[in-house]
């Protein structure tokens, strides 16, 4: 199963801190960061000062990460075999493969 979380974290000249449960803008000197994981690599983000616009990039993180994880329909038909003439010999594969590349 894939990590499909992201958290925000407080960069300060202290170091990096969690948030409060209630988001607030944060004072010159501070920022918040996105971190979340791609396959096995920790990947982060400095998304500015806003309470805002740091909750709008971790919603968008979040659901990218969900999108990642479950196939889309095109990709899953892409990897069904054709067995249009799957049971033929192979001898009349070999012809109807022969004829499709004309």
């Amino acid at each position: 199963m894939a990590n499909i979380t992201a958290r925000l974290y407080i960069r300060s000249a202290e170091g990096y801190s969690t948030p409060p449960k209630k988001l607030v803008d944060l004072s010159t000197g501070q920022m918040f960061y996105l971190v979340w994981y791609e396959e096995n690599h920790k990947r982060a983000r400095s998304v500015g000062r806003f309470a805002d616009k740091a909750q709008v990039a971790l919603i968008n993180q979040q659901s990218d990460l969900r999108k990642a994880v479950i196939p889309s329909r095109c990709s899953l038909q892409s990897k069904i075999p054709d067995r249009s003439y799957s049971r033929c010999k192979p001898s009349c594969r070999l012809a109807a493969t022969q004829s499709n590349g004309r």
